[in-house]
């Protein structure tokens, strides 16, 4: 049991890492200045324990804004320059989490 959880776990990091790397490539400015690794691995730590339910873009957003406690005229203004970024991170994430998920649910039956 303990190896299915390490592989999964190092599949997840895994995948995290590319989509991090993807957002670093075309989005450098928001991946050094906002969606710090930080941000993203710790806001992401919910797949580890199974729920593979990503957001959407607009909620990856906020959920930064969140983090930064920015205020309600800031949000309005950076939340939209910011969605563009967080599609990515998350369509990235997506493709390298789908077989896992596969995987798992075949695992599972």
């Amino acid at each position: 049991m303990n190896s299915f959880f390490g592989a999964r776990e190092r599949l997840i990091q895994q995948a995290l890492g590319s989509a991090y790397t993807a957002l670093r490539l075309h989005h450098p400015q928001w991946a050094e200045a906002l969606f710090d690794e930080q941000f993203l691995f710790g806001r992401f730590q919910f797949l580890l324990r199974g729920n593979f339910t990503l957001p959407d873009a607009a909620t990856l957003a906020s959920w930064w804004a969140d983090h930064l406690g920015l205020s309600e005229a800031t949000r309005t203004r950076w939340i939209p320059q910011i969605i563009p970024a967080a599609r990515l991170f998350l369509e990235t994430l997506r493709s390298k989490l789908e077989p896992t998920a596969q995987s798992r649910l075949a695992h599972s039956s």
